[in-house]
């Protein structure tokens, strides 16, 4: 029987000594506002990323309410994809502001999901028309980095 270290937390990937808090992010520019793109986010090669959380910015913070809060209706529409699996985690692309949330209000998955090393988070997103035009966004996936070797036994 092995002995729990401090700090250590239990996961379905065994004992993790802290893992490392980390963002994955991509920025996104529109032009016309209604492209479609499909940007790929490589996760790097020493550790698995489990998102735990998802954020959305603009440049022109269109519909900036009184209370500073970026407006993310009408951003467009986003399906994400696992590219160690090729497997979507939507049937079909969602509204942005259902996956993403602020900076102030993050979108907290419901369930982590756990990008293997060297892999990639794909995006797909088309811009909702004029609302888009001119704007960069930018997409951030917050989690944990789980180095590879910390992982015994793991599933990924």
């Amino acid at each position: 029987m092995s002995a729990t270290l401090p700090g250590a937390m239990p996961t379905s990937l065994g004992m993790l000594q802290e893992p490392d808090f980390f963002q994955y992010a991509v920025n996104i520019a529109f032009t016309s506002g209604l492209e479609n793109f499909t940007p790929t986010v490589p996760i790097q090669y020493d550790s698995h990323f489990v998102c735990v959380l998802t954020t959305y910015s603009n440049t022109l913070e269109v519909g900036v309410a009184a209370n500073g809060y970026v407006s993310i209706n009408g951003g467009g529409v986003v399906q994400l994809s696992d590219g160690s699996t090729n497997r979507s985690l939507q049937n079909i692309q969602v509204p942005i502001n259902a996956l993403f949330g602020s900076a102030r209000e993050p979108f907290v998955w419901p369930k982590p999901h756990a990008f293997r090393a060297n892999g990639a988070i794909v995006v797909n997103i088309t811009g909702a028309g004029a609302t888009m035009a001119g704007q960069t966004i930018r997409l951030v996936f917050g989690g944990y980095k789980v180095p590879t070797n910390m992982a015994p036994g793991q599933n990924f």
